[in-house]
């Protein structure tokens, strides 16, 4: 703690109103569509290492970056909230197989259900310019911090994933421009190891690299 501050921390908890909107990884199917909803910035995860980046930066937070804001403000950005759209979604019928926060852990968090299935990415969103500011000031070294670490713990461009059925795709993507949410077919589910691919980067995530209860 530094001195004349106060550390605030919080916690929300909610309810789903119906059991049949429970969402449960025992529904995903080979086939499935992965849906990312776009992230508005860092969120809440990879703050440990924006801060070390702070430490090391002539002025700190107060960092001009090249899109105008400085580099306080821009992890200071809202995180979105995703719970409106899930429910509009729910409401309208459509089977959610199963959904996850990209928080820690990065993309690796794709393959948090238990099953042994292979998620695999196609398309990915565009980053928050603040990544790539990180991703060039790597506090560890002189070298950029590498696209495997990046994806395998920070957002990068996706704050939450859904896991459709393919005839709902376009649904979903309607539904999320209404709850001025960018959406983003980015891939699929299939049989196979576990693990997460994500072929625009060239990277895989084996299941033992994802180590959460």
């Amino acid at each position: 703690m530094f001195p004349n501050t106060v550390e605030l921390s919080g916690a929300a908890v909610g309810i789903v109103r119906k059991p049949s909107h429970v969402i449960r990884w025992e529904n995903i199917c080979h086939g499935d569509v992965i849906v990312i909803f776009r992230s508005s910035g860092i969120h809440a995860n990879g703050l440990t290492l924006a801060r070390k980046i702070a430490g090391k930066l002539p002025r700190g937070y107060l960092t001009l970056l090249p899109f105008g804001h400085t580099y306080g403000e821009a992890l200071l950005a809202p995180t979105k909230i995703y719970v409106r759209l899930i429910e509009m979604l729910q409401d309208r019928g459509i089977s959610i197989r199963y959904a996850v926060n990209v928080t820690g852990h990065g993309w690796r968090k794709l393959m948090r259900a238990p099953a042994p299935w292979s998620y695999v990415i196609e398309q990915i969103p565009e980053p928050h310019p603040v990544f790539e500011f990180i991703r060039t000031h790597n506090p560890d070294g002189t070298e950029p911090i590498s696209d495997t670490d990046m994806y395998g713990n920070l957002n990068m461009g996706a704050g939450f994933a859904i896991y459709i059925r393919p005839q709902d795709v376009q649904k979903v993507l309607t539904a999320a421009a209404e709850c001025g949410i960018e959406a983003l077919q980015a891939g699929h589910v299939e049989k196979g190891p576990k693990c997460v691919v994500i072929k625009p980067k060239n990277l895989i995530f084996n299941a033992d690299t994802l180590q959460v209860r």
